[in-house]
């Protein structure tokens, strides 16, 4: 992460999932952005590039030999009201 990146705070939405998840230690450096959200037991790091409302990167969950790592793409939505 960049020295001269900003902390930025939000919620993730899931489909499968009925409420968001909490957004922890995320950062935002240029077009870079990263997060860390939990579930249950196990954190999944999301890295990204900021591209208008999208992010596209790579989600890495696990620990160890067991990590696996993922491509993902979010788009920002607008707050209700």
């Amino acid at each position: 992460m960049r020295a001269d990146a900003l902390a930025v705070d939000g919620i993730a939405h899931a489909p499968s999932r009925a409420y968001p998840y909490p957004v922890w230690d995320a950062h935002l450096g240029g077009d870079a952005l990263s997060f860390v959200i939990v579930d249950g037991d196990r954190a999944h790091r999301f890295e990204g590039r900021v591209a208008g409302d999208t992010i596209d990167g790579a989600v890495r969950s696990g620990e160890g030999r067991a990590q696996t790592e993922t491509r993902f793409r979010a788009t920002r939505v607008a707050a209700p009201g």
